[in-house]
């Protein structure tokens, strides 16, 4: 199952989508269908923060002070692992970090709170990595304290690590 936000990517073969348009859908789509899920992969996040009172019209540039009022989104993760402690699944999750400064301490703090069994951080301040460019090089954050940097390659390529890694703590399972 793949939730998505509003994006004009094709969904892979066989994938069974599920289009979502603001951050509570998400987390009602993503709870729905980590209910007996054998692994959950949450490969980006929504806005931290959306606006209070969202605007029912343009609002024009003559507004005097603008001031937008925010307030925060749902944490989907975290959701998601309260669900997890009490039913068990999803089986394995691994979240994603993409860190511009403190990667290692960001990600490990992040990978404890949201109780993950890896965590895979990225610095998005890299010019040949991340966003814009078709490769990427990821860290592996495991809670026993491993950690596995995968080298500069194709985002497939760290896609198929990722999948592989999910898969070997899945068969430890049984």
């Amino acid at each position: 199952t793949l939730i998505a936000g509003p994006v004009t990517l094709p969904a892979p073969v066989g994938a069974r989508r599920v289009d979502v348009r603001t951050a509570r859908e998400m987390l009602a789509a993503v709870l729905e269908a980590a209910a007996d899920a054998d692994a959950l992969l949450m490969a980006a996040a929504v806005a931290d923060f959306r606006p209070e009172q969202p605007a029912g019209q343009k609002i024009k540039k003559s507004a005097a002070a603008l001031q937008i009022r925010l307030t925060a989104n749902p944490d989907i993760l975290q959701a998601v692992a309260a669900r997890r402690e009490q039913s068990g699944f999803p089986r394995v999750v691994a979240g994603f970090a993409a860190e511009s400064q403190a990667l290692l301490e960001n990600a490990r703090a992040k990978l404890a709170r949201k109780r993950l069994d890896f965590i895979a951080v990225n610095d998005i301040t890299r010019t040949d990595a991340g966003f814009g460019v078709g490769t990427n090089q990821v860290t592996l954050l495991f809670p026993d304290g491993r950690q596995e940097t995968l080298p500069l390659q194709s985002k497939q390529a760290a896609a198929e690590r990722i999948v592989q890694r999910t898969a070997e703590l899945l068969e430890a399972l049984g």
